[in-house]
């Protein structure tokens, strides 16, 4: 059965397709032809520095928040488990 998500897979791998990507250019629908992007260096130094400062960090701050909040979560669940009133 072709569903909607399928049709849509489709879609992103025909306008997105990677040895367009790598090479700067992509699948124009409208017109039905490659076009190419023209990036200057500090547009693509830019580009790279900040996709790469995302990957790296995002990770890192994701565990901190998790190891953080299951230290919070000990004390709070051992107070409510316990029912200490001050």
């Amino acid at each position: 059965m072709f569903t909607f998500q399928d049709y849509i897979a489709r879609e992103r791998w025909l306008t997105d397709r990677p040895e367009y990507g790598l090479a700067g250019k992509r699948w124009n629908t409208l017109r039905h032809r490659v076009d190419s992007f023209d990036y200057e260096i500090d547009q693509l130094f830019l580009g790279t520095l900040l996709f790469t400062v995302t990957i790296f960090l995002l990770p890192t701050i994701f565990t901190y928040y998790t190891f953080f909040s299951l230290v919070s979560a000990v004390p709070w669940s051992d107070h409510n488990a316990l029912e200490i009133d001050h």
